[in-house]
């Protein structure tokens, strides 16, 4: 394994919308799937984030998003975008049971946000 990516390797990359940084990170040796010696992931960061960039190139890097409750953090963040983009490449995202137990839809209706909420039944989230 390579260098861990920290928490400031996320910070530049991702929160300065320079999502493009990252496969070259890993080209230059960074671990980039070590988990972050502290601070959340780089995957729930671009996530909660709302950076459908970022998202887009991890996912091209081969990040999972199951193991970071993805669509049900873009349903709490309200971001439709995000949702509409991963949904239908993890279908099973949608209706996933997050660490707090609560799925992407139980969200966005204790959020009271119609359009998450559509978004999230139209890509086939169980409304039962």
């Amino acid at each position: 394994h390579g260098i861990p990516l920290t928490y400031e390797g996320m910070r530049l990359c991702v929160r300065c919308n320079k999502p493009e940084l990252l496969p070259r990170m890993k080209e230059a040796g960074f671990d980039i799937h070590a988990p972050p010696q502290f601070g959340e992931h780089v995957v729930t960061h671009a996530v909660n984030s709302r950076d459908l960039a970022a998202v887009k190139v991890l996912h091209e890097m081969g990040f999972s998003f199951a193991e970071h409750d993805a669509i049900e953090i873009a349903a709490r963040k309200e971001s439709i975008a995000i949702i509409n983009y991963l949904a239908p490449l993890h279908p099973g995202l949608v209706d996933a049971q997050g660490t707090q137990g609560a799925t992407p839809l139980h969200w966005a209706a204790q959020n009271g946000n119609l359009d998450v909420i559509d978004a999230l039944l139209q890509n086939k989230a169980n409304a039962n």
